[in-house]
């Protein structure tokens, strides 16, 4: 018995299967296809969320156990000299507050402080703009530049600035012009939470030889 709708069109029962099979099929790439695209999208999130907080994990992990422990060692020099009286009588008035202030700073020192915007976006190798392509560095605002000549208006976004005379320099004090300098730049900006460290780290140094300690031995 023919179908109703084949009568209609005019097709064969071979033609009228194929176009039904074909229809099907098409719908059915197009579903699976769909889903394949969201579930794609929601693996590729948690991997990246994964590594991205693996990465972060051990980042953070080395340049706070670091930070606390100058944090540490400034607070129990601050109970030796606040606590021993005999220790009290060793330290002038100004170190001791010099003492207090820079373990202060350490107190208040924050993660946004420390891994700041600009250290993500330079760490992340997923961006299409991340370090070493085409578009970062001077030409696409990865630094601002300071010139001994006239400047052009800054990019926006804070970026780097052109100049008509003299040169210009980036990050670091080096030149806009360099090849390498969204490079270096980019570079400057990873590095950002160990020179924190290593800031801090020579600001105790100094302490701890203005009151007699052996910075060997506690650094």
């Amino acid at each position: 018995m023919d179908d109703v709708w084949n009568d209609a069109e005019g097709l064969s029962d071979s033609q009228y299967d194929k176009q039904v099979a074909e229809r099907n099929w098409n719908r059915l790439q197009d579903q699976h296809g769909v889903v394949g695209y969201k579930e794609g999208i929601t693996e590729g999130k948690q991997v990246s969320l994964q590594q991205g907080f693996d990465r972060g994990f051990k980042d953070a992990a080395g340049i706070g156990f670091q930070l606390g422990a100058l944090r540490g060692l400034l607070s129990t020099l601050i109970q030796v000299y606040t606590l021993s009286p005999k220790a009290a009588t060793s330290i002038s008035p100004s170190n001791l507050s010099t003492l207090q202030s820079l373990h202060a700073e350490l107190e208040a020192l924050s993660v946004d402080h420390v891994f700041t915007l600009a250290y993500f976006k330079a760490t992340d190798t997923t961006r299409p703009d991340a370090p070493n392509s085409a578009t970062t560095g001077c030409e696409s605002g990865g630094g601002c530049c300071k010139a001994s000549g006239e400047r052009d208006e800054m990019k926006e976004g804070g970026g780097c600035c052109k100049v008509r005379k003299g040169e210009a320099t980036g990050a670091e004090g080096l030149s806009c012009s360099s090849p390498d300098v969204s490079d270096v730049a980019a570079d400057s900006v990873k590095d950002y939470p160990s020179r924190v460290v290593e800031s801090y780290r020579s600001k105790v140094a100094t302490l701890l030889t203005t009151l007699g300690w052996d910075t060997d031995e506690l650094l």
